[in-house]
């Protein structure tokens, strides 16, 4: 009897362990975006809220997207795309450690109204983003192992010796915004060379979507089970 307590014990200890885990574990929504006759859409935005932000990512040259890292839970995904109508995939489940495939058709919209266009000096002239775009070939073939030291070689960034930070356009080197996925990173942070897909680093006409930035800004995007 006494066995047999331990035992369950035990069973329920290890249980318990793995929940632990699990919820420790963030999940990922992924998929395709199509039109209604099969085609692939690029550059589909689709987009969700989180804690009150808005964020999101725009789908590849093959349609595909992908959503991570998320907190287990649920969200509304919004897809849109200019010529077919925006629509919002309510309530989508994601688990701890596991991947949601959501596959999504757009619907073309053929009753766009018809609009007048008038134009006007603007006072004010908007810089073109002006930035550095690392392919994952360059960044694999880059004797670097320091991701730091990779982004150095971007046009318009400067850096003192390997492995310290960086000074884009000047700026002091905490005024260098990084997003990894989508997400802000707040600290210090790595990432291993073999992870990473691509780095795209803006020195110029910072868009709005990044906030008020003074210095540069780091977009780096890791790869997906389908670069696997």
């Amino acid at each position: 009897m006494k066995s047999n307590l331990n035992y369950l014990l035990a069973a329920l200890f290890c249980l318990a362990v793995e929940n632990t885990s699990a919820q420790n574990m963030f999940g990922e929504i992924a998929g395709v975006v199509k039109d209604e006759q099969g085609n692939t859409i690029p550059g589909t935005i689709i987009s969700y809220l989180r804690n009150g932000n808005l964020q999101g990512t725009t789908a590849d040259d093959y349609g595909r997207y992908r959503l991570k890292p998320l907190d287990a839970g649920s969200y509304n995904i919004v897809f849109s795309y200019m010529g077919f109508r925006k629509d919002t995939v309510w309530k989508v489940g994601v688990s701890a450690g596991q991947i949601t495939v959501l596959n999504h058709v757009l619907v073309s919209n053929n009753n766009i109204p018809e609009f007048v266009v008038e134009i006007w000096q603007d006072l004010y002239s908007q810089d073109p983003i002006r930035g550095t775009d690392i392919p994952q070939e360059e960044i694999e073939n880059s004797p670097a192992t320091n991701i730091i030291d990779i982004i150095s070689t971007a046009s318009g960034v400067s850096q003192e010796d390997s492995g310290s930070p960086i000074n884009i356009r000047g700026s002091r080197a905490d005024a260098t915004q990084y997003y990894v996925d989508g997400v802000k990173v707040i600290g210090s942070f790595f990432i291993p060379k073999s992870s990473i897909k691509n780095i795209y680093v803006i020195t110029g006409g910072v868009p709005a979507m990044f906030g008020d930035a003074t210095g540069g800004i780091v977009v780096i995007t890791t790869k997906s089970y389908w670069d696997n």
